[in-house]
């Protein structure tokens, strides 16, 4: 049985998931892939609270049910999905720790917090015997058909982060917060990763005593959310909060029964036209919240909906001007005291790690466009423009199914990505 070598960069879900099923394939004898994970901090960083994204305190939105292995197909063999189930599932997780299985079910099956998701991850890694190397990534080098990562020196030079080879490379991860431009530094502006790291700084601002002083969120979606719901929690749910997105609304994610099927049903999705695909895909990650995070921020008493994009932030002594272009191009003006970025994260941030591409052509949305039509079913860049080894990149997946980018279907995707290498 010859080895196959991933590497996976992100330390997260994916790299768990990819983690346990590829110790299930050795273990049943399938097949013998390696899965090296790069991870500058620890694994599950993103989640723990203690590495910006979260506080670590809030709840998955997605049920607990769909774990590392979910949906369980077998695609790899029965015996793969058995073994991922009874060594990888969340069950099996609570049965080694506490609170057990029986007082999660006695409880109501509530969904994990990030920190004890953030957990579960950490004990499945270690679980599935791969390899973990901290290191922060920072180019992959070509060697023939393979990679080999290379992560900065001190000095500013470059050196390999593995002496491994890689037959493959996993790109994982939200990557870094897109900023709206802006002139100057402020302590009162902030984004989707330092918010949860910085809510004393909040607090001193903002003291919640006080009920004078706008607060501004720059987007719709789950981060811009996920803030609104901290501070309707932490004595701001009577302050006077704009939300400035391109959408009149927050509009809700359901769990339903016809939707959710999508999600683990590849026969369904790909029955489905390219633009029923698109809308489906838009419909429930773009800009949408789920319904246990919209009951939370269903309290805030004065939240305002300003519609139209930000074109432009200057800092001030005592607040933030947000200039904002609305949709029939009428400029406003805002003058909040705290403004939170929470736009969303560039999922397109491996791009930088690659060499031989023109900057301006990695910006490119037509470069781009053409890369995402060409991830093929096992979520990897496949012909032109694409010219490097194998590179997976299941963020951007919206083409071959709406769970493969999220926590959604993490068996699957998993399946998808090892197949190609057995």
């Amino acid at each position: 049985m010859t080895k196959k070598n991933v590497a996976v960069i992100g330390g997260g879900a994916k790299a768990a998931a990819l983690a346990a099923k590829a110790y299930a394939l050795r273990k049943q004898g399938v097949a013998d892939i390696g899965v090296t994970i790069f991870e500058q901090d620890v694994i599950g960083a993103n989640w723990n609270g203690r590495a910006g994204y979260t506080d670590g305190a809030q709840r998955l939105c997605t049920p607990a049910e769909r774990d590392l292995g979910f949906p369980y197909t077998t695609i790899l063999g029965e015996p793969v999905a058995s073994f991922t189930l009874k060594e990888f599932s969340w069950a099996t997780f609570l049965g080694s720790k506490r609170p057990s299985y029986r007082d999660w079910v006695d409880g109501g099956r509530r969904p994990p917090t990030h920190e004890d998701f953030a957990a579960y991850l950490d004990w499945s890694v270690k679980k599935s015997d791969a390899s973990v190397v901290k290191a922060s990534v920072g180019r992959l080098s070509e060697k023939g058909e393979q990679w080999r990562i290379l992560s900065k020196t001190p000095g500013g030079g470059w050196s390999a982060a593995s002496d491994t080879l890689f037959d493959g490379v996993v790109v994982t991860g939200p990557g870094p917060a897109r900023g709206i431009s802006k002139s100057g530094s402020s302590g009162r502006i902030f984004n989707g990763i330092d918010f949860w790291q910085r809510t004393g700084e909040i607090r001193k601002l903002l003291p919640a005593s006080r009920k004078d002083g706008q607060i501004a969120i720059i987007g719709a979606g789950g981060t811009a959310a996920a803030v609104l719901a901290w501070l309707c929690k932490n004595g701001h749910r009577d302050r006077e909060i704009f939300i400035i997105a391109d959408q009149g609304a927050l509009y809700t994610r359901g769990d339903s029964v016809f939707e959710n099927r999508l999600f683990s049903d590849d026969e369904a999705w790909n029955s489905l036209s390219p633009s029923s695909k698109r809308e489906f895909f838009d419909r429930l990650n773009r800009g949408v919240v789920w319904g246990t995070v919209m009951n939370e921020v269903a309290t805030a008493s004065r939240v305002r909906f300003q519609n139209g994009r930000a074109t432009r932030v200057t800092p001030q002594s005592t607040h933030v001007e947000v200039a904002v272009r609305r949709g029939d191009t009428i400029p406003v003006l805002l003058r909040p005291e705290l403004l939170i970025d929470a736009a969303g994260f560039d999922s397109w941030w491996f791009l930088n790690l690659l060499t031989g591409v023109p900057p301006a052509m990695k910006r490119s949305d037509v470069y781009r466009d053409a890369l995402r039509d060409g991830l093929n079913e096992s979520l990897e860049f496949q012909g032109a423009p694409w010219t490097f080894p194998r590179l997976h990149a299941p963020m951007l997946s919206s083409t071959q199914g709406p769970g493969y980018g999220n926590l959604m279907a993490l068996g699957a995707m998993s399946d998808l990505i090892l197949r190609s290498y057995l």
